[in-house]
């Protein structure tokens, strides 16, 4: 019975970790700013992430929370999917925030590349 348990306890940590580098990567966050979010130290996101300890259950519910997601998806294998369009909306809105501090001449030839690396990585994934 403690094996079943403890094999249970690895595979939710493993799905845990999965959906949270998910979440992140569909968000564009970092573990510091995930941490900052629901409110604990980095080294906590960082073991989960390495799937070394297993978050207390109100930690994962503040990550749920905050991502919108059902406690029970949070715990699933592939409870979550990856969602570029969250990405790039968010993306785009990091990009907006920063360029309206640079001038307008200054800020075109960004815009440009920016566009270009954008098209590049949505053929990428319209080939993957």
């Amino acid at each position: 019975m403690i094996n079943n348990n403890k094999a249970k306890e690895v595979k939710d940590l493993e799905s845990l970790a999965g959906n949270i580098r998910t979440l992140m990567w569909n968000y564009s966050m970092t573990q510091s700013d995930l941490a900052r979010t629901v409110g604990v130290p980095q080294p906590t996101i960082n073991r989960v992430i390495l799937c070394r300890s297993m978050p207390k259950v109100s930690t994962i519910k503040n990550i749920a929370d905050f991502y919108s997601v059902s406690l029970d998806s949070m715990l699933e294998r592939n409870g979550v999917d990856l969602d570029p369009t969250i990405r790039n909306s968010k993306l785009m809105s990091r990009l907006k925030s920063e360029l309206d501090m640079v001038s307008k001449p200054d800020a075109i030839p960004l815009y440009r590349k920016f566009y270009n690396m954008f098209r590049a990585g949505r053929a990428d994934n319209a080939n993957s």
